[in-house]
């Protein structure tokens, strides 16, 4: 039964890994680094705003990531991983923001949101 548990929780590590990844892979491919992003996850910003991380696949950094909303914010980035789920209701509420990207493995998943 340890065997079991203990691999059961390193697979959720890896997905999370793999989820925290596909935000990075999505905001590189789409080339947002100069856009103003939100995200409710602190190891998320930090992915995207240190290359030592691992995450990034080229040397330029994202300059305008926060854990703060405001009205400069023009892309959300949501997971499970770190949820608020307060934080995702409220902004939610707020219309002017639609789906982009969604990514799922397993139980674990992110949200990408923008600006309309």
């Amino acid at each position: 039964m340890c065997c079991s548990v203990l691999r059961y929780r390193e697979l959720s590590q890896f997905d999370r890994i793999d989820v925290q990844q596909d935000v990075v892979d999505y905001f590189e491919r789409n080339n947002l680094q100069d856009k103003a992003i939100c995200a409710n996850s602190y190891l998320e910003c930090v992915h995207l705003k240190n290359i030592n991380t691992g995450f990034l696949h080229a040397p330029s950094r994202f300059k305008n990531v926060s854990d703060t909303f405001n009205h400069r914010t023009e892309l959300i980035i949501f997971d499970n991983i770190e949820p608020d789920y307060e934080f995702r209701k409220v902004i939610l509420k707020d219309s002017s923001f639609a789906l982009i990207h969604r990514f799922r493995k397993n139980d674990t998943w992110n949200e990408i949101y923008s600006r309309k």
